[in-house]
This record gives C-alpha cells, structure tokens and sequence, in this order.
C-alpha cells in the first residue's frame, strides 16, 4: 500500500491511498470466504463451496463490495498511521464504483485533522498573579449571612416596612386573564417576583389594610400569564412580621460550624474564605496565562471541532434546564434572550473552548507530558465515587474501556500541562487541580462514565430516564 497526505485549507488534509493488485487478489479471496459462510449453496456445506460457484451464486460484483467493505476502512487507518495524520472527525471518502483485480485501487479521502499551531513565545508573557486576602469585614459578612440563614419572622403590630415579611390575600386582573379565587402570598417586601412599585403599596399598611396597585407589566416579567399586559392587584394585608436574627453567641457557632466559641467561629471562616480565595484565584492565574498563549500563538480552527463542542454545549445546557424542570425557550423568554443569541452565546463559547484545548494539546506535546497509569487509576476512581455506590463499577470500567481511558488521560495530560505552563511563564508552581476539589469531573470525562451510570439505571429500571449524579 502506497500513501501520501497532502494538507488542504481549513485544517484538512487529502489522503491519496493505492492498494496493489497483489493485496487485491489476497483481500478478494478472503471476501469470497466470508461470503460463502453467510449463504447457503445447494450442494455443498456453508464455506465449502469453491470460488467459481460461490461467484455464480451471488455474482463477482457482490463479492467485490464485500472486499471494498472490509480493505478499505484498514487501508485508511494504515494510511494515517503511515502518514502520521491526526484525525478529528470521520473522512469523506472518495471510491471508484467497484475496482478491478487487475489495476491498483486507487481512492482519496479528504479528513479534518488537528490544526499545525505555532506557540507563542512564553518569555514574552507576563501575567500577573492575583493575592488572596480576607478582612475582618469579610469574615462579618459572612457571618452576618450565617446569621440570615438561621433567622426566624416574629409577627408584629405596626405598620409594614421594606425587609418585612407580609401575608397578604390578592386577587390580579387582566385581560384575558380567567377569574379566579384570592390567593395567600408570603412576600418579603422589597425581595420579592412582584412588579416594581407593588411593595410600595403595602408599605405603611397594617394587619386587615386593603391595597390596590396597577402597572403595565414587562415582556420579561416571570410570569407568562400576565407578561406584556396592564394588571391591577386587589388585596388585603393580613399580617405583618419582621426579621429576628439568632444572637452571636458560642451555642450560635457549635450550630454554624461545630466549634466550641464564636472567635473559633471567626478563624474558621476566615481560613476557609482564603482556600476559596486561594483557589479562585490559581484558576484565574491559570486561564489568564493560557489565554495569553492563545492569543500570542498562530493556528487554524478547525470547522468540525467548533461544531461538535457547540452541539456538545447546546445539548449539556438544554440537559441542565430539562433537570430542572425549565424549557429552553421559557428560560430564554425570562432572561429577553432569542433562542439565536443564545445559540450565538454558546458558538462563541464553543470556539474560545477549541482554541484553549487546541493550544493546550500542543503545548502538553511540546512539553512532553504525560499522564501516568497510576494518575488514571486514582482519577477513574474519583469520578466514579460521584455516582451511586450501585453504579461505580460500571462507571469504572466504561472509563477504563479504550475511550473512556482516553478522555481520562487527555484530562490529566491538560491539567498537568497547565499546571507546567504557569509555573513556566509565573515561575509559580501551583497545584494541579482536580475535580474533586472543584466537585464536578471534566465534561468529556463525565460523558462516558454518565452514560455507563444511566446503563445501569435503566437495566433496573427501564421506564426511568438517564441517571442524575
């Protein structure tokens, strides 16, 4: 077998394969045999019939499809292997209608592969690393809101002010909007889904006040059955009560955090927003050096690889939506949002995506880097310690299958090629973070080991949807 590569705009590159007469006569042999072990020959056993009969049984041209069938797929990967040709998406082929045993087949095929990247140069980055500080008003703040979550609502006799929560009975009318019995609502006032200016018409009411409140409500409003229409509220407050927060006091803190004193308290928040801290700003570090050398570097992007990250993207945001309980287009609606921005929103994502994963594989073969069998081990079962304990040797074993592994290993070769990259331009050596401190594994990653978990759920449950983790 013979091959050439010779590279196409756009990240392509055409395939120019030809196969000998010789290897053609060996392959149409092995054809003739498969065939006669799939039909039935009056006279003769199945496989046993010789070749002239088993060609006039189905005739030369079947068997030649078979051969084509099965030559050329192997001749192709022989043909990349040869070339050394990377590629990412499957070929176009193109093939005579049926060859002849006494020429070469010749065919082409034309493939996307990864783009040829010429890296910038890392001495002429400079980025600068972020500090990680907590004040003593961040730590009040944090308890302040510690304190929020454990507050009670003690009913009082005055009038309602804002931040109070308010009982009131409403009824809301509007054109084409059916009658319908009063509602109870609790509403915090001045936090709440009501239509601006609604809390100012309770605000110096007391218990068994009426209101009235008009307003032309907004096309964004979040409630579809009144969006865009003039809706007037009639309703009476029925009772008013504000906010009473749990005294700062040791028994406060053994509830918050399992410490003994409130100064305890204090430290463990504040060491726990410096590791947030911390962390938060490793990863900008990180992003802002790659992004550098994404843009100080020259490549092409390939066409498919934006494609299918954008699929990928649409169909995990639309997944996300449906899980909780919300239809692309009502969401898109509440934000102002056309589904063709949000699809451009999410291409735009897709390129930035291709563009930092493409400079990254590079630099990670530049580099040298690899990802250890001991690093797949211990990440396989990371992620499969997301799962359900029922699903997890499912979930290790897909990640340990051909694909799966492979998508382990590109995620470990890329976290520790970043973690190289910064400690190249920033001198810094930061840790190569996972996600188990990020608590969710790499989406290429989580693909195959969801589907293996969803396997398992619907083996035991076949009217059940895909598994949640």
């Amino acid at each position: 077998m013979k091959a050439t590569a010779n590279k196409l705009d756009g990240s392509r590159v055409r395939l120019e394969v030809e196969v000998g007469t010789d290897d053609l006569k060996t392959e149409y042999t092995r054809a003739v045999q498969r065939v006669a072990g799939r039909v039935s020959i009056p006279g003769f056993r199945r496989g046993k019939a010789p070749r002239h009969i088993v060609e006039s049984f189905v005739g030369s041209q079947s068997v030649l499809r078979e051969m084509v069938e099965h030559l050329v797929p192997r001749v192709y990967e022989d043909a990349v292997e040869q070339t050394g040709v990377r590629p990412i998406d499957q070929p176009n082929l193109d093939l005579p209608e049926l060859p002849s045993l006494d020429a070469p087949l010749v065919f082409s095929a034309e493939v996307a592969v990864s783009p040829d990247v010429d890296l910038g140069d890392l001495d002429a980055i400079t980025v600068e690393s972020e500090s990680a500080e907590v004040s003593d008003e961040d730590v009040e703040s944090q308890i302040q809101e510690l304190r929020e979550l454990r507050k009670t609502w003690e009913p009082v006799g005055r009038p309602a002010q804002l931040e109070d929560l308010a009982q009131i009975e409403i009824s809301i009318d509007a054109d084409g909007l059916p009658d319908s019995p009063p509602q109870v609502y609790s509403v915090q006032l001045g936090q709440n889904g009501f239509p601006d200016g609604f809390d100012d018409s309770l605000v110096g009411k007391s218990a068994d006040d009426a209101f009235t409140f008009s307003a032309d409500i907004p096309l964004d409003d979040p409630n579809p059955a009144i969006r865009g229409r003039k809706a007037s509220f009639t309703g009476t407050l029925q009772s008013v009560s504000e906010a009473r927060l749990p005294e700062m006091d040791d028994a406060f803190a053994m509830t918050m955090a399992g410490v003994e004193t409130v100064d305890a308290l204090r430290t463990d928040i504040s060491e726990r927003l410096l590791e947030q801290r911390q962390h938060a700003a490793q990863h900008k570090l990180e992003n802002d050096v790659l992004d550098a050398l994404v843009e100080s570097s020259t490549f092409e992007v390939p066409d498919v690889l934006v494609e299918h990250e954008h699929a990928s993207l649409v169909e995990r945001e639309t997944q996300a939506m449906v899980s909780r309980g919300v239809a692309v287009d009502t969401y898109l609606g509440s934000v102002g949002q056309t589904r063709e921005e949000w699809e451009q929103q999410l291409r735009e994502q897709a390129l930035s995506r291709v563009r930092r994963g493409v400079v990254l594989e590079t630099y990670a073969d530049t580099a040298a880097v690899t990802a250890e069998d001991g690093e797949v081990s211990v990440e396989v079962d990371l992620v499969a310690e997301q799962y359900p304990e029922a699903r997890r040797d499912t979930v290790r074993r897909a990640l340990q299958r051909v694909e799966g592994r492979s998508r382990v290993e590109s995620t470990i070769r890329n976290r520790k090629a970043l973690a190289k990259l910064v400690e190249a331009v920033t001198g810094l050596a930061g840790p190569v973070h996972g996600h188990h401190e990020d608590h969710e594994p790499d989406s290429d990653v989580a693909e195959v080991a969801d589907a293996a978990a969803s396997s398992v759920e619907s083996a035991e449950h076949p009217e059940s949807g895909p598994a949640a983790r």
